[in-house]
């Protein structure tokens, strides 16, 4: 089981390829989003037009097995809830950069809803032909694992984080 997917992709473009496979799996949606430093969270309930919930104050999202209640838990990192949760980091584009999109399982000891839905997410990413698999320098094993969507990064800049955008990835024949 994989406890973190690396994926250089919009996180709308993932929101949308996944959204079945969301539902199915029977689990829930959150946006976190900052603004001013207010952080606010959100349940996404139509996956289908994620570009609509996402905007400049977008933090993360969430995906959960249970249902999370803002007033019974603190966050999704609470001890209580954390084995229910899956973090996911980035994913924001322009016009001429992607950055990597990170999905983390929270827990050391998740339950098997959030288990199940990593596997079938990863056989799904690496059995689906939009997307491939190791970025440069694939001589890391990090890097062989790392997805991307092979038409949205055409023509993109690919980096790990928007914040420090130090040194580009790359993808052989990209």
């Amino acid at each position: 089981m994989p406890n973190l997917i690396n994926i250089f992709v919009p996180v709308e473009t993932l929101l949308r390829d996944i959204h079945t496979l969301i539902r199915d799996n029977g689990m829930r949606l959150y946006m976190e989003t900052i603004k001013e430093e207010t952080s606010t969270i959100v349940e996404i309930e139509k996956i289908e037009n994620p570009e609509k919930e996402i905007n400049e104050h977008y933090h993360a999202f969430y995906l959960t097995s249970e249902t999370f209640v803002e007033n019974v838990h603190e966050s999704f990192f609470d001890d209580n809830f954390c084995v229910h949760a899956i973090e996911v980091l980035g994913g924001r584009s322009d016009a001429g950069n992607i950055e990597n999109l990170s999905l983390r399982i929270i827990s050391k000891t998740p339950d098997k809803t959030v288990k199940s839905f990593m596997d079938k997410l990863s056989k799904h990413l690496k059995n689906n032909e939009e997307y491939g698999m190791g970025v440069e320098p694939v001589t890391s094993a990090f890097h062989k694992k790392v997805f991307y969507h092979k038409n949205a990064i055409k023509g993109k800049t690919l980096w790990s984080d928007f914040k420090r955008k130090v040194v580009p990835t790359r993808v052989s024949g990209f």
